[in-house]
């Protein structure tokens, strides 16, 4: 796994130069960060075996058709009931996506689903 650390700020450390409470507090708020955004993949998991999966496969069952003399209004007929439930599908996952985030503060606020807290490291720590 490839970890993003920004070098330390002071003088001319480097994250890998940087002391142990320094190292601890960036580790600390990755490992939270990376749990929030885990919850994001998991909102995703579930809404499209739930619900989201019954949408997609009512969806994928349905024919789209357009009737009309010319081709282009016929094929414009057909789409526009396809856009309006794809997108509705696609409207409803950002729904959920905008509540947890809500809900846990974008990661500030974790712990109410169970997680640590987003804190960004306090930009005063030593770095060595």
């Amino acid at each position: 796994m490839t970890r993003l650390f920004p070098p330390c700020v002071i003088g001319s450390h480097t994250f890998d130069q940087a002391g142990a409470d320094a190292k601890q507090a960036w580790q600390n708020f990755y490992n939270a960060l990376l749990a929030h955004e885990q919850g994001h993949v998991k909102v995703l998991k579930d809404y499209f075996t739930g619900e989201g999966k019954k949408a997609l496969d009512n969806f994928a069952k349905k024919k789209y058709w357009g009737e009309a003399h010319d081709r282009d209004r016929a094929k414009d007929l057909a789409e526009r009931p396809f856009y309006k439930a794809r997108d509705a599908i696609l409207e409803e996952h950002r729904r959920l996506q905008e509540e947890y985030d809500k809900i846990t503060d974008h990661g500030r606020n974790q712990q109410v689903v169970g997680g640590q807290n987003v804190v960004p490291p306090d930009p005063h720590i030593p770095c060595d």
